[in-house]
């Protein structure tokens, strides 16, 4: 297994050495990002506001640990779909879905790269964070923080997983991505508390993945909580991931048989 994971994330890795301006833009854009949140937040700075007190009471460290785990989600909701529908229009999938790998294993396989490379860009937000003064980290929560990414990585592959079955059905277009995507922004607390949200909407966010992550997220690097402190967070992403996962592998699964019954894999 551990062999099957290597050769994909060499894989992936090789194909994104080949392509080094892409890489170069990929960190160029998280500066972009970074200045523009930083600026924006200086608009708020003077203002006492209650929903961040919890926080630290600034926005800037609030909306950059949101960025920073938001882009978890759009590497789970791309990538999985984004390898498939390259493998259907280079007409491999067929091939891909032939070989003697075990479905589960070929999926977190062709995503590893990708949540490696975004970690990456996590804790370069981190470090520009800290640099800026609005974020202080010890060394000693690192451990913490990557076992909270960790098990975001593994409950938003459930949504990726979904997604990327979407695909082996309709092909081009895929809204269930853009609503997984537009729902946790809005209701995640990415750019603002849930605390500012009407209470029914505020129910509706408790059931929001993004929602656990971030109170993890922020919890160790905002707070400054240890595991005890962001236990209860961590314990419904491992239930988005206990659940989720295997229901996504079924429904991919389900529409990789479905394909073949209908000749319908090959098609782009």
């Amino acid at each position: 297994m551990i062999r099957i994971l290597w050769a994909l994330l060499l894989r992936d890795l090789r194909q994104e050495a080949s392509y080094k301006a892409s890489f170069v833009m990929q960190v160029a854009g998280t500066f972009h990002v970074f200045l523009i949140f930083l600026f924006l937040s200086k608009l708020v700075s003077g203002a006492a506001i209650g929903a961040l007190q919890n926080y630290g009471g600034s926005y800037f460290p609030y909306v950059l640990t949101g960025l920073a785990i938001q882009y978890y989600l759009y590497t789970a909701l791309n990538t999985y779909a984004g390898q498939l529908r390259e493998s259907q229009l280079t007409g491999t999938f067929e091939m891909v879905m032939a070989c003697p790998v075990p479905l589960p294993l070929y999926l977190a396989g062709s995503v590893l790269f990708s949540f490696i490379l975004n970690t990456f860009h996590v804790f370069i937000y981190l470090l520009l964070g800290m640099l800026a003064g609005s974020i202080r980290l010890a060394w000693s929560q690192v451990p913490l923080l990557l076992l909270v990414l960790l098990f975001t990585a593994s409950a938003f592959s459930s949504l990726g997983i979904v997604s990327a079955a979407y695909c082996v059905v309709f092909k081009k277009g895929n809204p269930l991505a853009w609503l997984l995507a537009v729902s946790s922004s809005l209701l995640g607390g990415v750019y603002f508390p849930k605390a500012v949200l009407p209470h029914w909407l505020g129910r509706v966010a408790a059931w929001v993945p993004m929602t656990h992550a971030l109170d993890a997220l922020r919890g160790v690097v905002l707070q400054g909580r240890g595991l005890a402190g962001i236990l209860g967070s961590l314990s419904i992403l491992a239930l988005w991931s206990l659940v989720g996962l295997p229901l996504g592998c079924l429904a991919f699964m389900w529409a990789v048989q479905r394909g073949r019954r209908t000749g319908s894999l090959g098609h782009y």
